[in-house]
């Protein structure tokens, strides 16, 4: 193990150890400290740190004029404080487990040492990129979002976002979006031997759940899956009322809508039972159109460097790449090294890997300055 990869793993070692789980904010402005002072150490220069209701965002920027280029990570983690007690921090030959290792501390390295290294290279080589770590990804960027949009807003054209490659190492050049629903079905109660007083809503909860299954395309990306169901007050009434959430997942908007569109106009097979579909929260896909134009710029950049190309995926999760692409930015994601399980408490990366991810996206960060500055 060389000097270079030895400070990697011991910087994220720093990394996981400060647990952070997502609204837990004591653990999270702690692992913003270590963050700082690990991204300080790496760039010579202190982040701005911006104060949400979610926890600190860290930002770098370089040069004096707008961002034009973003590298977009995260440091908030699924797991709950005391996770290490059961789920140490451990290196086991290339393989490192731990709590957020593969989403994304190992992602958030890469980053900063892909900057470092053309900083490094050209001092002036991270003019018009910003650096942006956010403490609130994991429950959809609620506080981020509105930083990400104001450096759109200033001009931002292009990122990079640092989420764990796919399998074998594959960059995303889509993601699936993300449409959930409420289905609320309102009906009459009844006393359950005069069953046809009433207009049974559970009744009409199995005949609809039965017919949005047949809404998913997989051919397409598209699924449909009933995920949550509520209904009945006694053993012997006649429900009036039903509920069902939805998740809906789709590489297209088009789909989302279609979708949506199927559901909000499906009505009640029970007489007198009225449907209301509702919204909970929508997040458009990384769609093609929004990735290729950086993904020619990098595949040429891979191919003059003699570096392997490691090829494109569709992300099955969601990801900031998938908030800006809505605003408008030429994103790629899953820069960072490959591992896996993540979200559980087997997750790990691959310690060699990270060196090649690192090399890879310096290369990278210079083409797209090129190309969108």
């Amino acid at each position: 193990m060389g000097p270079q990869l030895t400070r990697i793993l011991d910087e994220l070692r720093r990394l996981v150890e400060a647990e952070s789980k997502t609204n837990d904010l004591p653990a999270i402005v702690g692992c913003a400290r270590v963050l700082s002072a690990v991204g300080t150490d790496i760039l010579g220069s202190v982040p701005l740190s911006v104060s949400t209701p979610h926890g600190p965002v860290l930002q770098w920027r370089f040069g004096s004029g707008p961002a034009r280029v973003g590298l977009i990570g995260h440091y908030d983690t699924v797991h709950p404080a005391g996770s290490l007690e059961h789920f140490p921090f451990r290196i086991d030959g290339d393989r490192v487990s731990g709590p957020g290792t593969f989403d994304m501390k190992a992602g958030l390295l890469t980053m900063l040492h892909a900057a470092g290294a053309v900083r490094d290279k050209d001092p002036g080589g991270l003019d018009g990129v910003l650096l942006h770590c956010g403490p609130d990804e994991e429950v959809g960027s609620p506080s981020s979002k509105a930083l990400l949009q104001e450096a759109v807003d200033d001009g931002m054209r292009a990122a990079l976002v640092y989420e764990g490659a796919a399998p074998g190492g594959a960059i995303y050049e889509s993601r699936r979006g993300g449409l959930w629903l409420k289905v609320v079905l309102s009906g009459r109660d009844a006393h359950a031997s005069r069953a046809y007083e009433g207009a049974n809503a559970l009744h009409a909860l199995a005949d609809y759940v039965g017919r949005i299954l047949d809404l998913a395309a997989p051919d397409l990306g598209t699924t449909v899956t009933a995920t949550e169901a509520a209904a009945g007050t006694a053993i012997n009434t006649a429900p009036g009322l039903a509920s069902l959430t939805v998740d809906i997942r789709s590489a297209t908007m088009s789909e989302q809508l279609r979708v949506l569109e199927a559901m909000t106009s499906m009505e009640s097979a029970v007489p007198g039972v009225m449907v209301h579909v509702s919204v909970i929260q929508q997040v458009p896909p990384l769609e093609l159109t929004q990735s290729r134009p950086a993904l020619e710029s990098i595949r040429e950049a891979v191919t003059l460097s003699g570096m392997q190309w490691p090829g494109v995926a569709t992300g099955m999760g969601i990801s900031d790449a998938n908030h800006l692409s809505l605003m408008g930015v030429v994103v790629v994601d899953g820069m960072g090294p490959v591992g896996g399980e993540d979200h559980s408490p087997r997750e790990w990366v691959s310690a060699s890997n990270i060196l090649d991810r690192i090399n890879l996206s310096a290369s990278c960060i210079g083409v797209l300055r090129k190309a969108f500055s």
